[in-house]
């Protein structure tokens, strides 16, 4: 009975379980004396093999029928120990991860197309799986299954239990898992007694900001629901000195800023004791999205929105009363100095219209943080030019906060530049 027997065996079992070939069970008695030699004390071995038999389970190029031939294998007298193993494999958990998501809209749910083995899973809840196990991030099934709407089948199987309570390895409770989408979490808010809404994960973040940090929070709806489970504080601080809103406006979120600035008490100039503000992170994430895609030299037309998108959030607070002139890091940077090193007209324009700013100068200040880019290299001359047409268009027109951007690209309108203009 060598290795090599054993591994031509599970060949042979395998090949015809991947068939539906019931010659599967005839191989299994046929090996009996090999099947008792190596899976029977041998615990690597054996993990191995459900490991392996698992991912025949998985395959998504093979399409059973049904399962009705894996668990008679695995209810075989010799395979006892080979079914205690598979109940506590990480087979539910990778049955309920594997998903291949499509074209998912917020707004009209019945675009949410999934795909995943729903027949698998139910079969799997019928096996007397743990659902405690954990995978290598610390998360089990239910964690997976509540972020998708399609496996809330599942989840009301799941549901009950001590394993409800467990947290992933970054301290995130089932309940963080399901604000996934808008949809998830209005599904999950039938489960919400079951859960501390107030728990902070590792990062000390409540659900809010975990959200806000994750881009979840992309409607006013999602905002409506996490309202229902709970009046979270929103200037909550993470460990790495954020808040929901400066995830928000880190993001390009310009609507649920203005959303969070209009309906909660938050100080628009607040600086954290991480030095942190909502201005310093704008102005951080506004230079770092612009390093990294003004030298595209094809499709630079498609970050377009994104752009636009941090202007307007420019303007929303300026709307709320955010002091542009105040430092905004340890080297004293200013908005203008940083805005400067990017070469911008446009927004500085915008703050000089606007009285935020007094003047517009180049600036010479040395800054580690923000090297000046340069601008006469060609493409960041071409890709300017296309950036600053689409920047006037959304700050430079009399339309509200996001009407440009929200009916397309817009006209593109070209002005010059003249400090102090009106335009």
């Amino acid at each position: 009975m060598t290795a090599t027997e054993f591994e031509s065996f599970e060949n042979i079992l395998f090949t015809n379980l991947k068939k539906g070939n019931t010659k599967a069970l005839k191989i299994i008695e046929e090996n009996e004396k090999l099947i008792k030699f190596y899976l029977n004390d041998d615990q690597t071995i054996i993990k191995k093999f459900v490991t392996d038999f698992n991912n025949v389970l998985l395959d998504r190029n093979v399409k059973y029928d049904n399962y009705k031939l894996f668990e008679e294998v695995l209810n075989h007298r010799l395979f006892t120990k080979v079914l205690d193993q598979f109940r506590e494999s990480d087979i539910l958990i990778r049955a309920c991860a594997d998903v291949k998501m499509f074209y998912v809209f917020v707004h009209n749910p019945n675009s949410y197309n999934e795909y995943f083995n729903k027949k698998l899973i139910k079969w799997l809840l019928t096996m007397n799986i743990n659902y405690g196990v954990q995978d290598e991030l610390g998360r089990t099934a239910l964690m997976y299954a509540v972020k998708y709407k399609d496996e809330y089948f599942a989840v009301e199987k799941m549901i009950h239990g001590k394993h409800i309570n467990l947290l992933d390895k970054n301290g995130n409770s089932v309940l963080f898992h399901a604000c996934e989408a808008y949809f998830t979490l209005e599904e999950f808010l039938k489960y919400r007694d079951l859960f501390d809404v107030n728990h902070l994960n590792n990062k000390n973040e409540n659900l809010f900001l975990f959200a806000a940090r994750n881009k979840k929070i992309n409607c006013y709806e999602y905002l409506d629901v996490l309202k229902k489970y709970n009046d979270y504080d929103v200037n909550i601080v993470n460990d790495e000195g954020m808040t929901a809103t400066m995830y928000v406006i880190s993001h390009g979120q310009y609507k649920i800023l203005q959303y969070l600035l209009k309906n909660y008490q938050i100080d628009v100039n607040h600086v954290n004791k991480f030095g942190n503000s909502l201005l310093s992170v704008l102005i951080n994430s506004y230079y770092e999205y612009y390093c990294k895609n003004i030298e595209r030299e094809e499709g630079f037309g498609m970050e377009m929105m994104d752009f636009k998108r941090y202007a307007l959030c420019f303007k929303v607070l300026n709307k709320y009363g955010c002091d542009f002139k105040r430092t905004i890091d340890e080297e004293n940077n200013t908005v203008i100095d940083v805005l400067s090193k990017v070469n911008d007209k446009i927004i500085s324009k915008y703050l000089l219209k606007k009285g935020n700013i007094d003047f517009i100068v180049e600036s010479n200040k040395q800054s580690q943080k923000y090297p000046q880019i340069d601008g006469s290299k060609r493409i960041i001359k071409k890709n300017s030019k296309i950036l600053n047409e689409g920047l006037e268009d959304v700050l430079h027109t009399s339309s509200s906060i996001g009407n440009k951007i929200n009916s397309g690209l817009g006209k593109v309108i070209n002005y010059a530049f003249y400090p102090g203009s009106n335009n």
